[in-house]
């Protein structure tokens, strides 16, 4: 006779309810739910970055935009198949994350995240002049047409579970001892053997991978790619709102977080000009009143043992 732990079975329940949603949800259910998945992708190895290895980024945005570009040129230019292009874009962001690492992750703490965020600032500038991709007016990804969001849900969902199970791994794994242990005295650690570049550069080429297939989705889900949008710094502000609010190092937390950024979107759509603003100020009493995010409050109250995996 099989035994089930209890405390598996919430998880269970919730997994069968995500594989099934698109057959008994409506379209706009649907579609922020792949917006759910994308920003939980994408956020829980920023999460991870920023609480237990000190890196924070300001120019993941550079990998979205990358993978959503990538995705389209290679479908409509080199005609290759679909989701072959979305597997082959993602690769093309992680070469990319490979090559910026050398120079990026020399630096330190400030210095690292505006080297990030200029390095997105040059790419776009490269995007915005490129003919070969529209330049500044973009391009419509033709190919993306007609593709039901019940389809473009299931590799969210893949992305998002492939995305929570590293961050875990990588938690309980030598690297993320490594990378604790290189957050809370960088010196002191290298100085005990722990190679710096070694450990930031592979969590750092991870977490660009996994942004860079959430980007390559996000082409497909929003067929218009133009640079403005494809590299906006809001992309890593959401990772920053959705981080705080949640509770930054955990898994929970960036699920937390992104539920409510995107339930925040539809709400502050009719706010367009305020929205940012409203976030700010929402992000500035989360850090107020729930220091830990609001997973971390919840966990204490409950008095559940918060430990930063959960």
């Amino acid at each position: 006779m099989i035994h089930i732990n209890k405390g598996f079975i919430p998880a269970i329940l919730l997994l069968l309810i995500s594989i099934t949603l698109p057959l008994w949800a409506g379209g706009f259910l649907t579609n922020a739910s792949i917006l759910f998945l994308l920003y939980i992708s994408i956020a829980e190895f920023w999460s991870f970055m920023a609480k237990h290895a000190r890196i924070v980024s300001l120019g993941q945005q550079m990998f979205i935009g990358v993978g959503g570009y990538s995705t389209a040129v290679l479908c409509m230019y080199f005609g290759l198949q679909l989701w072959v292009s979305v597997l082959i874009a993602g690769l093309i962001g992680c070469g990319l994350a490979c090559l910026l690492s050398f120079p990026l992750l020399r630096l330190r703490g400030f210095y690292f995240a505006i080297g990030t965020m200029l390095a997105s600032e040059v790419i776009k500038l490269i995007f915005t002049g490129w003919e070969f991709v529209g330049a500044g007016m973009g391009l419509i990804f033709r190919n993306a047409y007609g593709i039901a969001a019940s389809i473009i849900y299931y590799p969210a969902l893949i992305l998002a579970l492939l995305s929570i199970f590293l961050v875990y791994y990588l938690y309980h794994s030598k690297l993320g001892f490594g990378l604790r242990a290189l957050g809370e005295d960088e010196d002191a650690s290298s100085a005990l053997g722990i190679s710096s570049f070694k450990c930031k550069a592979l969590c750092f080429i991870l977490a660009s991978l996994i942004a860079s297939y959430a980007g390559a989705i996000y082409a497909v889900f929003h067929p218009y790619l133009e640079p403005v949008s494809a590299f906006h710094i809001l992309w890593t502000t959401s990772l920053v709102f959705i981080s705080v609010i949640g509770g930054v190092g955990t898994i929970t937390g960036p699920v937390v977080g992104s539920a409510i950024y995107v339930a925040l979107i539809y709400v502050l759509s009719q706010y367009i000009g305020l929205s940012l603003l409203l976030q700010g100020i929402i992000v500035l009493v989360f850090l107020m009143v729930f220091p830990q995010g609001l997973w971390g409050f919840v966990a204490t109250k409950l008095k559940l043992k918060f430990k930063p995996p959960v």
